[in-house]
Formats: C-alpha cells, structure tokens, sequence
C-alpha cells in the first residue's frame, strides 16, 4: 500500500513489512491486523522471502522485519539479519504479538 501526505512534495516512502511468529495464532491476528504485511513462520521462511525481494524490482522498498512471539527476544537472529541484511530495519514485537505494543529497531 503506498500513502502519499496531503501536503506533501510527492514524494513518499513505501515500507514492506515482514513479520515472523511462530505461534499459529499470532500469526492469523497478525494477517488480520496488518493487512499488507507478509507473516511468516520460520527463520529460514523469513531469509528466502527476503532473498526473493532483494532479487525481484521490490528491493527499491524500504523493509521492516518485526520480531512477533518466540522471535521477539531473539538477539541472535537480529544479530543475523542486521549482518546480512544491513538495509532493513528490526523490530522487536512483544511476546503477545500485538502490533501495537511494538518498540523501536535495532538498526
């Protein structure tokens, strides 16, 4: 979804949200509250659709990767993204994965 600001130049910054949870319904609230947002379920599902964007016309959009659930406080795999991924912004979530309790990221 793109937004422009009403009195803005034009000029405006698309932003693609990944998020990763691997509780079942966490992930179903968070399809259902963020509806343009890609919810994934493991790691490895989060790097090959990062992977798939990098290499598609997409990799012009800013990226947020939110850490729902089990992966909230996971330090490594922030340590990891943020070391492969420099471009993309983290976001801790809390372990509830309600959307709008998240904090501000890592990078």
């Amino acid at each position: 979804m793109v937004e422009r600001w009403p009195d803005g130049s034009g000029q405006f910054r698309r932003i693609r949200t990944l998020m990763i949870s691997a509780d079942e319904h966490q992930r179903a609230r968070l399809k259902k509250l963020r509806a343009h947002a890609v919810v994934v379920a493991t790691p490895l599902d989060l790097i090959v659709r990062l992977e798939v964007d990098l290499a598609s016309k997409e990799n012009a959009l800013s990226t947020v990767v939110v850490l729902a659930g089990t992966f909230a406080a996971n330090r490594e795999l922030a340590t990891f993204l943020l070391e492969f991924y420099p471009s993309i912004e983290i976001v801790e979530g809390s372990s509830d994965a309600d959307p709008e309790t998240f904090l501000p990221p890592y990078g």
